[in-house]
């Protein structure tokens, strides 16, 4: 299995490295933006667009390109355009167990991310494991960009709730 670190670089940005090569990060415009951008290892440039209010469905562009489609809002599936027999669904670990997956269209389990919370240090690190088969593509390498960003988002949500 991959290991990759999450780093956090101020209050709004994420970058993640495997090792010491940067696969990705998030940049927030405003303080936890619902539309972050996402900047891979190679220059391109990810945003999310809305595409449907009522149906939750969002609309990925690569270098302002349609490339996948997001459907969903609590467990997202990722389909990419002209394969819509390949997804990827983001899942809850578990109901009692803390964190997120992605699983394939097979059903396999192929990264995880969760995070642990330091008292000593009063900061939250997370944990991103991935197959080794997993993270060679840009499409594989946003997936994992994309799972700590929902993450986060799932947080900010849990914590505006209470």
């Amino acid at each position: 299995m991959k290991q990759y670190t999450v780093l956090k670089n101020g209050a709004r940005e994420f970058t993640i490295k495997r090792e010491e090569t940067l696969i990705g990060g998030i940049t927030f415009a405003k303080w936890y933006s619902a539309y972050p951008q996402i900047h891979l290892a190679d220059g391109s440039v990810i945003r999310t667009e809305q595409k449907s209010f009522w149906k939750g469905t969002r609309e990925i562009l690569l270098n302002e390109q349609p490339w996948l489609e997001l459907k969903g809002r609590i467990n997202p599936m990722f389909i990419p355009y002209k394969q819509a027999h390949h997804f990827y669904k983001i899942k809850q670990r578990g109901f009692f167990k803390q964190g997120y997956i992605i699983v394939n269209y097979k059903g396999e389990q192929v990264a995880l991310l969760y995070s642990t919370f330091s008292w000593k240090g009063f900061k939250t690190e997370y944990i991103l494991t991935c197959e080794d088969d997993f993270g060679n593509t840009p499409t594989e390498n946003f997936l994992l960009v994309y799972l700590v960003y929902y993450y986060k988002e799932q947080q900010r949500v849990a914590a505006s709730a209470g």
